[in-house]
């Protein structure tokens, strides 16, 4: 079996990377999440790791560097007044068992970490999804939605803005933050410990942070990728994705690929699509629903 594991880049309205996989390869257990961070992403992996084999093959997506997700229990948030700010009034959190508001949950606004915080953390869930899987002795290949080391925090104020849909290239201000994060001594035996030559989009010089790349540098460097963009929604389009599935993961030619014209016509119809705004999607917490309103 192959496992998918990722965010709204592995498992979203249309078919994503995850589903062409299915189609060229399959089958595929797509356990991404719209919304996931690297800390649920993680949690995933390692919860779903009881049903791994040595035959299984697993793709991890990582999201970029957005939020840190907080495992939570109701005492803390009695104590810090911020009941509101979980939407299932019955308190089943990521992960909940018996406990309401015991479990794993988007960081709280007000309580945002720091970026280096945040690397810190994204680096350490890589390691040991890495060692995770080594342990069961599978087949692993690592991928980014967006180069893992730009700082694209959203936008905390009266209105929640999301900037990595604004992303073009990593700024300085990044590259520099990153690189002294990864001057401190145990960070950067963190960094010495990942393998990076089994994540795509890692370049072959591993300190040039600039050249890191994921399936959003892999979109915007495309027109024929733009034009099929939703109206409403910056996700990178099925056509993308299928381009980048073959092109990336399975090294093909995407043009020469079988099911190619498709995509390009599951691109058109989803450009016209309604997708809903981030603030009115259902947030509760219910990963295990399909997203995909198309079909391949």
């Amino acid at each position: 079996m192959i496992y998918t594991f990722g965010a709204s880049l592995t498992k979203f309205y249309w078919p994503t990377w995850s589903d062409w996989l299915q189609v060229y390869q399959g089958p595929v257990t797509n356990l991404g999440y719209t919304g996931y961070d690297g800390h649920m992403t993680y949690w995933t992996v390692l919860d779903h790791s009881k049903h791994l084999t040595k035959d299984d093959e697993v793709y991890i997506m990582w999201p970029g560097l957005t939020t840190l997700s907080v495992w939570y229990d109701d005492e803390w948030i009695e104590k810090n007044n911020c009941r509101g700010f979980f939407p299932n009034t019955e308190g089943n959190l990521w992960f909940t068992q018996n406990v309401p508001f015991q479990g794993l949950y988007k960081q709280h606004p007000d309580h945002s970490t720091s970026f280096t915080q945040l690397l810190v953390q994204t680096l350490q869930c890589i390691l040991n999804a890495q060692m995770l899987l080594e342990s069961v002795g599978c087949k692993y290949t690592m991928l980014f939605n967006i180069n893992p080391w730009v700082d694209i925090r959203p936008i905390y104020g009266e209105k929640y803005t999301t900037i990595w849909n604004t992303i073009l290239n990593i700024t300085d201000n990044s590259v520099l933050a990153s690189k002294n994060v990864l001057k401190l001594s145990p960070v950067r035996q963190l960094f010495d410990m990942i393998k990076w030559e089994n994540c795509i989009g890692a370049p072959e010089d591993r300190e040039n942070l600039r050249d890191y790349c994921g399936l959003w540098e892999y979109d915007v460097s495309n027109k024929e990728y733009f034009l099929l963009k939703n109206s409403n929604d910056m996700h990178p389009s099925t056509l993308a994705h299928h381009d980048y599935l073959l092109e990336k993961i399975l090294h093909q030619d995407p043009y020469t690929g079988t099911y190619r014209n498709r995509a390009i016509e599951i691109a058109e119809q989803c450009s016209k699509m309604a997708i809903p705004k981030f603030e009115n999607k259902d947030t509760t917490a219910t990963p295990d629903q399909p997203l995909l309103c198309v079909t391949i």
